[in-house]
């Protein structure tokens, strides 16, 4: 990623280019976070060429805004890219910070704040993406202690419920029975298959962690609820993590506690998704 600096009158414009992730994320904040201490808290963020940001990055922006308005400033967002438009509308991030059309209107609001013209995102202005919440599919493979398959290679499909700092949750059609090669596992011998205390190895992706990158874990199942919902035929599986990368446990843990701070923002702004 490059971010480009310029100053109009008292106003710091700060435009990306690229990605924005945990990765580069250690590097510009370092940056920033001197410009904002030696004064520059009238800050506008162009990110009209920023095609990603994850949950890090994300959260690192409100922290910006939050200490440029104790300092007696503020961040806008400028231009914002497609991407980051579907990012701050599906989080409902679009409540807490200002956003406007073109820069010019950016540094406006702080010259000139009568004649800013400020952006209203609504939700019919980009599509969400409700993935970048956690609503992903993940495969699953029932194995034993040592890893190996106990009812073939054929990965199950559910779907992401919950995904919390040690754990998650699926929901799971049970298929009805058929060929034992075609349906290993079915309503015929769901009790038996999976119960309290079976591992899996699961498989899932969350953009808004990592982006383009699969999360291989072992886990435990600690607790089945089966038929609850509407749909009689529907296992809720939670499963605690084992076995994980120290990279992918520590995306996962700053993800989750990153929405939990998106959420805590949309509370005090009187919004929440």
């Amino acid at each position: 990623m490059k971010v480009e600096r310029k100053k109009v009158q008292d106003v710091t414009v700060l435009s990306f280019v690229g990605e924005f992730d945990a990765f580069n994320l250690p590097t510009y904040s370092q940056k920033i976070d001197g410009l904002v201490e030696q004064g520059e808290n009238q800050m506008v963020f162009n990110l009209r060429l920023l095609t990603f940001i994850n949950s890090s990055a994300l959260g690192y922006l409100l922290k910006v805004k939050k200490r440029c308005q104790e300092l007696s400033g503020d961040l806008v967002l400028v231009s914002p890219s497609k991407f980051i438009k579907k990012t701050l509308l599906t989080l409902g991030l679009q409540e807490v910070f200002s956003i406007y059309d073109t820069e010019e209107d950016g540094v406006l609001a702080f010259v000139k704040p009568a004649g800013a013209k400020r952006t209203k995102l609504e939700k019919g202005d980009s599509e969400v993406d409700e993935k970048l919440t956690g609503a992903n599919i993940c495969t699953f493979l029932v194995v034993d202690e040592e890893g190996k398959h106990l009812f073939g290679q054929t990965p199950q499909v559910g779907h992401i419920a919950k995904l919390d700092e040690g754990s998650l949750e699926f929901r799971w059609e049970i298929p009805a029975p058929g060929p034992k090669h075609l349906v290993p596992i079915s309503s015929e011998n769901f009790d038996s298959a999976l119960h309290p205390g079976t591992r899996l190895k699961l498989s899932f992706r969350q953009p808004f962690a990592r982006k383009a990158y699969s999360f291989n874990v072992g886990g435990s199942v600690r607790n089945i609820a089966k038929g609850e919902g509407e749909n009689p035929n529907e296992a809720q599986v939670a499963v605690d993590y084992k076995d994980m990368k120290d990279e992918d446990r520590q995306a996962i843990v700053d993800y989750v506690r990153d929405m939990k701070k998106f959420r805590e923002e949309l509370g005090k702004s009187g919004s929440m998704v």
